[in-house]
């Protein structure tokens, strides 16, 4: 028995919704999980600036310590712990003009990410 013409494959779903059942996908659900990170596309500028402040500085010492510890909490635990991280050794490592310097890099250069 003939039916008629069939629909092609990409005209079947057209008008429907699909639902996704996943439960962490539903919208607004996802706000309480986002943190202020370092925004990654902006990396090279921020190593840049913050390699210009440092020497400026002349904390040439422990300066590749400081930006690696810096880099990492920035981008993967959040901008809040590597300030924390920054009032830690502000009066050993760094001045204290020198540490609100990086504060203001770290803020300029961060971005809510989930």
């Amino acid at each position: 028995m003939a039916r008629g013409p069939r629909k092609p494959k990409w005209f079947v779903n057209k008008g429907k919704r699909k639902r996704n059942l996943q439960a962490g996908n539903q919208k607004g659900s996802n706000k309480g999980n986002r943190k202020k990170l370092l925004n990654l596309s902006r990396e090279r500028d921020f190593l840049y600036d913050l390699d210009e402040v440092l020497d400026a500085s002349k904390a040439a010492e422990n300066q590749g310590v400081l930006r690696a510890n810096l880099l990492k909490k920035a981008s993967q635990n959040g901008i809040d712990e590597a300030i924390e991280y920054l009032d830690e050794v502000k009066g050993t490592t760094i001045t204290e003009p020198t540490a609100d310097k990086i504060e203001r890099l770290l803020k300029r250069y961060s971005t809510w990410r989930t």
